[in-house]
């Protein structure tokens, strides 16, 4: 992060060369004109790389910025989105985030995986029969599974 401290060390390297410019118009002599150029030019270059450090230290705040920017966004869109599942037990040991039925919007019933729930990811879980009378729900990304009787459905 670049501080007040950077940015006065920069405008006092400038000022120091500006003072030493103005001694070197009054000077006759080439060899301690000479020293002088060579210093000016010295606190001149100090002051630019302290001028490219604060440049480059202002575009990583910037990024910076941006990406928390974006996380917020992400974390406020997640928190609307899950405001409209609930958490259920459709069966017996078997535990899910159900779609609320007044939070629809046009979306089907359906049932999401716990486990990506927690990860802040919407995973819809992929019914498949399990026979014997059961069904078989399962999330197509994390693979865990919940098993239901097989009249057992999102509603």
């Amino acid at each position: 992060m670049i501080t007040g401290v950077e940015i006065g060390l920069g405008i006092k390297a400038l000022k120091t060369a500006f003072d030493i410019a103005k001694e070197a118009k009054d000077l006759t002599d080439t060899t301690t004109m000479r020293s002088k150029i060579i210093e000016m030019q010295s606190l001149i270059l100090e002051a630019q790389g302290t001028a490219i450090e604060a440049r480059d230290a202002h575009s990583e705040q910037v990024d910076r910025i941006r990406a928390l920017e974006a996380e917020v966004a992400d974390l406020k869109a997640w928190d609307n989105e899950k405001a409209r599942y609930e958490l259920k037990t459709p069966h017996i040991g078997a535990t899910i985030y159900a779609l609320k039925p007044d939070k629809r919007d046009g979306e089907p019933p359906h049932w999401l995986c716990p486990n990506c729930y927690q990860q802040r990811k919407k995973r819809i879980l992929q019914g498949t029969s399990g026979g014997h009378g059961a069904a078989r729900w399962t999330c197509p990304d994390c693979k865990a599974y919940v098993v239901v009787s097989s009249g057992v459905a999102p509603q």
